[in-house]
């Protein structure tokens, strides 16, 4: 259950999240500078089933996860979908991740979209339906993802509206536009709108990711957009990228 968009700029690009999740669930930990593999990243934390929904490295690279449709025999994943983001935290490039997801035992996870941005290539998209991959290389920033446990089909229509009309009176897409966009509730407060409020369920976060020419930066808001709480953003210097993507190493 999430809401995701993309801009691309000249020297990077920006990505933003709306996390929905259970009112039951544990709250996140906010973003935090972590490190793997010699590779700095800021990410928050799932507390609950352990690994993030988002990151962002020092490379550039950004790497996001949209929960896909429930099995319909109820089965789910071993393995937190939040952990297979962590492992490719430290991932060099789109090629990079694209690899090291094909190599991976993709079985141990419930279905899933994610997205893979890095600054001057064409977004990357893949989706695990449970039992085949299917991987978008150059994904449109015109794009919408977007997931609901909850009236899937209705929900995903009327926020693609909702999102087109946006584009339609803004004459296109930029940075406001996407901002007013996350924090909308229509066509009323509820499961259907980008900012979600259901009984058992809500937005209960909204993350901005900023990559520019020398830095990259998180920006994040733990609850709904409408209503949460700001958090001071988090920057890393962004750093040139002389190491090639590693055929040999698989995902941990």
């Amino acid at each position: 259950m999430c809401t995701v968009t993309w801009l691309q700029t000249r020297d990077g690009f920006e990505l933003r999240m709306n996390r929905d999740e259970l009112r039951t669930r544990a709250v996140g930990m906010p973003p935090a500078i972590c490190e793997r593999d010699g590779v700095r990243y800021i990410a928050p934390r799932d507390v609950e089933g352990g690994g993030t929904w988002i990151a962002a490295n020092d490379v550039g690279l950004a790497v996001c996860l949209l929960n896909g449709p429930s099995a319909p025999d109820g089965r789910t994943g071993v393995r937190s979908r939040g952990l297979l983001v962590e492992d490719l935290a430290d991932a060099r490039s789109v090629v990079d991740v694209r690899m090291r997801i094909g190599r991976t035992l993709l079985s141990s996870y419930a279905a899933f979209t994610m997205l893979v941005l890095e600054p001057g290539t064409a977004a990357c998209v893949a989706r695990w339906d449970g039992s085949t991959l299917i991987v978008d290389p150059a994904a449109q920033s015109s794009m919408l993802l977007t997931s609901s446990s909850v009236d899937l089909d209705a929900v995903v229509a009327s926020r693609a509206a909702v999102y087109r009309e946006y584009m339609r009176t803004s004459r296109g897409r930029d940075a406001e536009m996407l901002e007013q966009f996350h924090r909308d509730h229509s066509p009323e407060r509820g499961h259907r709108s980008v900012c979600m409020h259901r009984e058992d369920a809500c937005t209960v976060s909204y993350t901005r990711v900023a990559v520019c020419r020398d830095a990259v930066l998180m920006h994040y808001e733990d609850g709904p957009p409408c209503t949460g709480l700001r958090f001071d953003p988090i920057a890393l210097a962004r750093r040139s990228v002389s190491l090639t993507p590693r055929p040999q190493a698989g995902v941990r």
